[in-house]
This record gives C-alpha cells, structure tokens and sequence, in this order.
C-alpha cells in the first residue's frame, strides 16, 4: 500500500513540476537518466509490474520529465529509490527488483535455539541463578523468540530484533520492546549456528550475555 501511495504522491508532484518547464529542452535525458535508481526501478517494473511500468514510464522512464532538468532528476533520482526499495519487498523473488537467493545470505531462514553460555552480568545481581537461565532459555525456545528473517539486504529480523550483516557474516542488531532497548552483536559461524553478545538495561540494570544460537527448523 505505501508503495502505490509513495508512486502516485511522486506523479502528482512531477506533473505540476511538468507543467512549470513546459517545452523545456530535453535533449541531456539519456545522460541525466543514466546510472539512477529509476533505471533500476524502471526494469524492475517491466519484469514484476506492468501496470506500475505504464503508469510511471512517461516520469521515470528513459524519456520521461523526470529529466527535463538536472535539479528535477536529482529529486527523481531519490524518489525512485525509495520505490525501488519498496519494490523488493513486493517482489522479494524477482532479481530485477533486487531480489536476492538464499545463497546471499550467510545464515538460513528459520527458528533458533537459543543457549546463554555463561552467567550474564547484571550490576543489579539478576538472573544469577541457573535455574533462572534455564527459565529464559526455555521461554525463548517455546515462543519461537530468535527466527531469523531475510529481509532488504543486508537487513534481517532475528526475533524482535533488526538487525544488519555489517561484515561477511558478522551482524548487528537492536531490539525494543516497550521502554527495553537490547543491543546485540555477534556473527554466524555457519549457515546455522551463530554467537552472540547481548547488552541492554532493564531497570536501571545493567546486563550482558553471551549466548549460542542453533537452528531448529524452519
């Protein structure tokens, strides 16, 4: 729905800019169209969406008014990506719109088992005994909590979490649940089994964990 809403907010606002530069020289469109995102968004219309390819041609197309102008292009140039990113997730399985495969990614989609390695530190003296490990270590794994999601790369959900591949397979993410904020940074050691530190505050607490993450299934 953003995505429709984003393209035809952008058409309005290019039509009065249209109406403006009335019998402007477009002559530099091919170079002003070059190497931007509506080249991208354009192909990835054409291959995934030929209803949004026929409304947005004439704009963003290679003759379009987007590039009748170079401050117009570069505003169009924003706007297309912006599209193009909401286009992946409408087609995340068309390569044309960005589409990536499992193999570009250094984990597997799915549910992880999550095991805390040692005692967290906690400066308030939380979470110490062992049978209060084993308490979030199993509500953890009965709720699904760490399922790790593809999402635009190099983004990905892990449970509540976003989170982002930063290097190879090492990642960062941060989760916010009510006034908890949680921070995590860690790296997948295979395409199913990664670890990871965890650090937040929880009541003025200060707390950090490492823990082990396995996949379970999809």
């Amino acid at each position: 729905m953003r995505r429709s809403l984003l393209l035809i907010h952008a058409l309005l606002i290019l039509a009065c800019a249209g109406a403006k530069d009335d019998g402007g020289d477009t002559g530099g469109a091919a170079d002003l169209y070059d190497g931007t995102a509506c080249q991208d968004l354009m192909a990835c219309y054409a291959a995934a969406s030929p209803d949004d390819f026929a409304a947005s041609v004439e704009t963003y197309g290679p003759d379009g008014s987007c590039w009748s102008d170079e401050a117009l292009a570069v505003q169009c140039d924003g706007t297309c990506a912006e599209l193009y990113s909401d286009a992946y997730l409408a087609w995340p399985d068309e390569p044309a719109c960005g589409g990536t495969t499992p193999d570009d990614w250094p984990f597997d989609e799915g549910v992880y088992d999550l095991d805390i390695l040692d005692v967290p530190v906690d400066t308030c003296g939380q979470f110490q005994d062992p049978e209060d490990i084993e308490e979030v270590e199993r509500i953890a794994d009965e709720t699904d909590a760490w399922r790790a999601s593809y999402e635009v790369y190099p983004a990905f959900s892990l449970g509540l979490a976003d989170c982002t591949l930063t290097s190879g397979a090492s990642f960062e993410c941060t989760a916010t649940l009510g006034e908890l904020t949680a921070d995590y940074a860690g790296s997948f050691l295979d395409r199913r089994t990664a670890e990871l530190t965890q650090s937040g505050e929880v009541d003025g607490c200060e707390v950090e964990m490492e823990a082990r993450l396995t996949y379970e299934g999809p």
